[in-house]
Order: structure tokens, then sequence, then C-alpha cells
């Protein structure tokens, strides 16, 4: 019987890499998962050619590659030992270029916490932004094929992302942070059924007579108990540069109704979307002097914007570091075979002004 590296998911094409290349892959995945540390010598040439059936030859010729590139090193006269800085990464795929400057603090503040949480694991994370639809060969390549990945983070990456595709089907290990897929495996959601509740019902209680709500278009499809006054939502924009579109209709929206301070005494403001709430953030700053008393307005962030004293404004948050750690957790589990649970949704607090 072939050992696993060799054997083929039944839905995915033949691996086209050489041999040798396999052979690599396997010795990694005998590093990250635990199996030698670095100090440990490797397993000897005939003992790994007899495990993979395959030639001493090609099991030299990985080796010899894997000491170029420093994962092992060689002394003469004692063997071959896992260099102390063998690298040990996992591949961040994010629906947003973090290194743009128009990313949303939601994804950046996120891609901190959880590279912050693989160096306590001595694991380095390494950010790739990928479009949906654009071919990844060339990323991977760039990164080395896939050999020193020990597993995949994607984040705001839709189902449909051919990369996510192609992790599956191969059977790598993966989590998924995501806002959409609910009740799939290997998924860490923001549990935004959950906040939206918690901000409309805290509405209420202050007494305001309708409640207006901003967001993405159906954000709200899930409140069927709370009469919502009027909804202002734009349709879900596709493509990293529609993000300022989101911010600079949060601001219009805001300058135009702000104005109508008659009819906003007894209104309450539910703004769910993070880039909108940039938006009317930015006009409540700039005009906190003229608007202090008009209505209550709640939004729902993944972190507390800057907002001048006495403003009122609350906060519908969750812990993004909780999230990261989960995901990270959940990820290196199924990389090392610990119990984990395989999908998690973070729960939302509320911080009244």
């Amino acid at each position: 019987m072939k050992p696993p590296f060799l054997r083929l998911h039944p839905a995915t094409p033949a691996d086209a890499r050489p041999l040798y290349r396999r052979v690599e892959s396997y010795i990694e995945a005998l590093i990250h998962g635990g199996g030698i540390r670095p100090g440990d010598p490797i397993p000897s040439v005939s003992k790994l050619a007899q495990t993979l059936g395959v030639n001493g030859l090609t099991v030299q010729r990985a080796i010899r590659e894997l000491t170029f590139r420093r994962v092992l090193v060689t002394s003469q006269g004692k063997g071959t030992f896992v260099a102390e800085g063998a690298v040990r990464r996992v591949l961040w795929i994010s629906g947003e270029n973090l290194f743009s400057g128009n990313v949303s603090s939601y994804h950046l503040d996120l891609y901190r916490h959880a590279a912050k949480e693989c160096e306590k694991h001595r694991v380095m994370i390494e950010p790739v932004w990928l479009e949906p639809y654009r071919p990844f060969d060339a990323v991977l390549a760039s990164n080395g094929g896939e050999q020193g990945i020990l597993g995949y983070l994607f984040c705001a990456c839709m189902q449909a992302h051919r990369l996510l595709e192609h992790v599956v089907a191969r059977g790598h290990p993966f989590v998924n942070i995501s806002s959409t897929h609910h009740g799939k495996p290997r998924c860490v959601h923001p549990d935004f059924a959950q906040a939206d509740r918690l901000a409309l019902e805290y509405l209420r209680s202050q007494g305001v007579s309708q409640i207006e709500t901003l967001g993405i278009r159906d954000d709200f499809s899930h409140i069927k108990d709370i009469p919502i006054h009027a909804a202002h939502a734009l349709p879900e924009l596709q493509g990293q540069t529609n993000l300022y579109r989101y911010e600079e209709y949060g601001y219009r929206w805001a300058s135009e109704r702000m104005r109508e301070a008659a009819s906003l005494r007894k209104t309450g403001i539910y703004v769910s979307d993070d880039m909108m709430a940039r938006g009317v953030t930015r006009y409540l700053i700039e005009n906190h002097h003229e608007h202090r008393h008009e209505c209550k307005v709640v939004i729902r962030s993944s972190s507390e914007a800057v907002i001048p004293q006495g403003m009122p404004v609350t906060y519908v948050v969750f812990d993004l570091a909780e999230m990261a750690q989960r995901a990270v957790g959940m990820l290196l589990g199924q990389i090392c075979g610990w119990k984990t649970v395989l999908e998690y949704y973070a729960p939302y607090r509320l911080m009244p002004a």
C-alpha cells in the first residue's frame, strides 16, 4: 500500500511534482506535526526509502534540498538533524489587501491578533491577498509551492474562492473566518444575529419611538419581531477598491440625516457595517458640538472607534483576540491532531456610551 502522501484524493488531479519534492513534503509534515522537533535526527535514508517505497537516491535528493533551504542541517559523522530555525508557516488568505491601506479595521486587527497567536506556537503567518477568481498557481509558487505551509487561514473569502476549493479538495488543514458560511465545518463566525438583536433590543429599551438601520442590504432579514422604521442600505460591493464607497455613503447619509434634528429626537439609529460606521463616526467627530442629544446611535463594530466624550454612541463589539485565538487553535488542532471544535460563533457584548 502506498503511504498517505503518495495517495491522491479522488477529486484532485494527479500531483505533478517530482517524487523528491513529495518526499520533502513528507519530511516537513513530520516536523510540523511534532513527530520530530528542532535538534532531533531525522529517520535514516534507508528507513525513509523503505517507509515511502522510493529509491534511496530520491530520499537523498530531498534531504539535500531541505538542507539547502535550512530546514535540515547535516553534521559530518553524526547525521542529519532538524534545524533549530526550521520554518513553520501558515498562509493568511485575505479577501482584502492588508498592504494597500484600503482595508477595514476588522480585517487588519484580526490579522494582527492571529499573528500574535501564531507566534506563541512558534509559527510564522504569511499574508497573501488573493482575489476569488485569480489563478493561485503564481502565489503558491512565490511561496515555495505548498512546501513549508502547515495550513491556511481564510478571511472574508467566499466558498467559491479557488484556493479554498483547492485546499478543501486536497484535504489540507484550514479554517475559514467568515460571516456567511454558517453550518459549515472548520469555520469561525461573528455572531451577527446575536449582535443585531442585542443592539435593537437596547434601542427599544431606551424609549425610542422608531428605529432606523444603516448597513448592507438584507443584513436584518433575520430580525422579525422588532419593527424597523426605515432601512438604509447599499448592496454588497465586490472588489477591494469599493471599500471607501461604504465609508463615504455612511458620511453622506449621516450629514443629510443628522440635519433633521427635530425628527431624530425619538429615533434610534443602528449601523451594522464597519466601513459605513467609519463614515458616520467621522461626521459625528467633525460636528460633535451640533449633534449631542438628537438621537441614540448604536454601532456594530469589531473594535471601539474614537468618539468624543458625551456623544450618544453605544457599541456592540466582540473580542477580536479571542476570535483569532479560536481560529488559530482550530487550525493547529487539525495539524497536530488535538481535539478541537470545528465551528465557533464569536459572541458580542454591549458597551453603552
